[in-house]
């Protein structure tokens, strides 16, 4: 599990559960697709995919048409405006169960029912399962449809058929404390007015590395001319459950209002729930319940697809065109609000796990997919604007922050360089001198820190862990070090300084003192991290120790990617490390060489695939002349990217399996970057690390 630092996360959750009985979901069978137009949330249609949300929501909704096929999900869901803690610590988010659950009964009471699904459809504008749920008695036809509604409202819509007269009744539940986790609910009727609304105030605190606390409200409402009813009768308080109280029917939960609806015999039963999360309560009356539709989410998701730009050698693919549009797609799925530190709706990592943060270097890749894979003014602006978020904090920081959320900032860093490769590629794009001299003034002084605040007495610089990005790779089990990717990056933005120096105008002195810094940097990288005896670039420790970090992994093609290995090196580097007993893993490249003893292939950045290192190592072997073996790079993140309906934060090396966070973005970014036959972001750095002249793809 990645986020070690984050903790897991909880589940506040809107079940409408027909089941505990697994369900058979069958194949869904999409339509053909239609090359010569951009593809829709029709196209994208699948049976293996569970999540959905909005662009700007909070929050995201899980499905499980398995084991609780018409429930309405669980709502994962994180909120900074009222996030508080009780330290310094950075706030993880908050998430936990609330779940309704569907009741069938036959002359006024209650009985078991099992459910299942036999189709369920996953759309990313909305799901569809169609099944049934059986008593003693007879069979009930259901059909359930779960859409978001704008980025705070979620709708869900049921209609049910039986034979025979049936009272169904839908009822909540609120789970026991979890260990680490304690939350409270009451229900608030007088603030949400009578009949068919319900108003449930969260009250949560989880403990990890400091105690965090949110408060929160959700407006439960139904379309149902029947009104919610309180069935508890062990309460106090008919009104309020300040302090739940046991379900009969169930010792681990809390009930909630039920809402019962008379059987229909042979004429549908038709019911809309829809949730909608507020930071105050309302001032009563509410108003009617929001009606169940989609529009305004597909019309959203096809306006973003219609900005994707697939490159025309796919174009007669449906598998790779489908993958091309689902990896655009999670922009949209990853896009949260702005708020406070976020000037701009921000585009997190993974919304199921890293919802709570812009990172720095994760932030380049999205940049640099949306200046490749699409088109249009709506994509320029996403670009740019994650760029202007980062800076903005960075003028108050004094460097650029490896994280930056709402209202929490990690004052550490993240790899250099990449930001401003970033920077150019915005500027190309737009022309924008006045964008571009804001850019250079925090990006400058960026690269300045780094040697006034991790330099050696070798004159290069230090890290480990999660600055470098690599958090828990074996190159630093021994502490810190003068590592080869820190000061390639420090190279490699010494000259996309001096270049960006040179086009908004500076005097040449400003120019020439990026060149000179790039050129110390290139020697001193020769003289301290290249090994002759191993044929590779190692870390090394600082002085006084000064010993090589022999430990094989893709770091050491980062002075190939700057342009400061020579030929030779490039040669030995590849013959050393791309073998089978290295990196060459089934499914390369392996973060840790396969003969290491740290190998890892499950353990994060000790073994697993990651796609972004795929890529800037397949730039490094281009700018050296290596093609063969950077397309081979490149056919194999392609190929492992290709095994899943959603991309993965990682992959295991030996089986291609996905690991980490689903839909994470950097993987889907990159994926783009590779698929596209725009060289723009590549052209930039051939450019400016002088091997233009030696390669001969800038894409895949």
């Amino acid at each position: 599990d990645d986020d070690t630092v984050m903790g897991r996360f909880h589940y506040l959750c809107l079940l409408l559960v027909a089941s505990s009985e697994a369900a058979r979901v069958l194949q869904h069978n999409s339509a053909d697709l239609n090359y010569s137009k951009s593809l829709t949330c029709e196209d994208l249609a699948n049976n293996s995919t569970y999540d959905l949300s909005f662009e700007g929501s909070w929050s995201y909704l899980r499905l499980d048409p398995l084991s609780s096929p018409f429930s309405m999900g669980s709502l994962a869901y994180m909120t900074f405006s009222d996030t508080h803690h009780t330290d310094n610590s950075t706030a993880n988010p908050m998430l936990f169960p609330l779940p309704i659950t569907l009741k069938v009964g036959n002359n006024g009471e209650r009985e078991s029912s099992s459910c299942r699904a036999d189709s369920y459809t996953w759309r990313p504008d909305f799901t569809t399962t169609i099944g049934s749920c059986s008593t003693f008695h007879d069979t009930i036809n259901v059909s359930m449809k779960v859409a978001y509604q704008s980025n705070s409202t979620i709708c869900a819509s049921y209609r049910l058929r039986s034979e025979h007269p049936r009272n169904i009744s839908f009822e909540g539940v609120v789970p026991e404390d979890a260990p680490n986790r304690r939350a409270s609910m009451r229900l608030l009727p007088e603030r949400a007015g009578a009949g068919n609304a319900v108003l449930v105030e969260i009250h949560a605190t989880k403990q990890y590395e400091g105690n965090f606390a949110i408060d929160r409200y959700f407006l439960l409402q139904t379309s149902s001319a029947n009104s919610f009813l309180e069935h508890n009768e062990a309460a106090d308080d008919d009104s309020v459950l300040s302090s739940p109280h046991p379900s009969s029917d169930d010792p681990t939960g809390y009930t909630l209002p039920r809402l019962l609806l008379p059987g229909g015999g042979e004429k549908d039963v038709e019911v809309e729930f829809c949730l909608t999360e507020l930071e105050q309560p309302p001032e009563p009356p509410v108003g009617p319940s929001p009606q169940f539709n989609v529009s305004a989410c597909t019309e959203s998701v096809n306006n973003w697809l219609s900005e994707a730009r697939p490159p025309p050698g796919i174009s007669g693919d449906l598998s790779a065109l489908r993958r091309y549009y689902s990896s655009w797609f999670q922009f949209w799925y990853n896009t949260e609000h702005d708020a406070g530190n976020w000037i701009y709706p921000a585009i997190t990592p993974s919304m199921s796990r890293y919802g709570r943060g812009v990172w720095l270097w994760d932030t380049a890749f999205h940049i640099f997919a949306l200046l490749s894979g699409g088109t249009g003014p709506r994509t320029v602006r996403k670009a740019r604007e994650q760029l202007e978020i980062l800076l903005g904090v960075a003028r108050d920081v004094g460097h650029i922050p490896r994280v930056v959320g709402p209202e929490a900032v990690e004052e550490t860093t993240q790899p250099p360089g990449i930001l401003t490769w970033a920077a150019l590629a915005v500027y190309n794009v737009t022309g924008d001198l006045d964008f571009l001299r804001d850019a250079y003034e925090v990006l400058a002084t960026n690269n300045e820190w780094f040697y006034a605040n991790r330099s050696t007495r070798s004159g290069l610089c230090e890290w480990e862990g999660q600055d470098s990005g690599w958090d828990t790779s074996p190159r630093w089990d021994g502490g810190s070090v003068e590592a080869i990717d820190l000061n390639s990056w420090l190279h490699l933005d010494q000259l996309f300084l001096a270049a960006m120096a040179e086009a908004i105008g500076l005097p040449p002195t400003e120019i020439t003192k990026w060149k000179l810094a790039a050129s110390r940097s290139r020697e001193a990288i020769q003289a301290r991290l290249w090994d002759d005896d191993a044929g590779v670039f190692w870390d090394r420790r600082p002085s006084p120790d000064n010993r090589f970090v022999s430990v094989v992994t893709p770091a050491t093609f980062w002075p190939m990617l700057a342009g400061i290995a020579n030929a030779t090196q490039s040669h030995r580097i590849a013959e050393r490390v791309l073998t089978k007993t290295a990196l060459l893993t089934p499914h390369p490249l392996s973060s840790v060489g396969r003969s290491e003893p740290a190998f890892d292939p499950e353990d994060y950045w000790r073994g697993p695939v990651w796609i972004n290192v795929n890529w800037l190592a397949s730039l490094g072997l281009h700018c050296s002349g290596l093609h063969s073996d950077a397309e081979l790079l490149l056919d194999a993140a392609v190929e492992l990217v290709a095994k899943w309906p959603y991309p993965w934060e990682y992959y295991d090396p030996m089986t291609g399996a996905g690991l980490g966070a689903q839909n994470f973005m950097w993987t889907g970014a990159v994926n783009i970057i590779m698929l596209s036959d725009n060289p723009l972001v590549q052209s930039l750095l051939y450019r400016h690390m002088e091997c233009d002249t030696m390669h001969s793809k800038s894409s895949h």
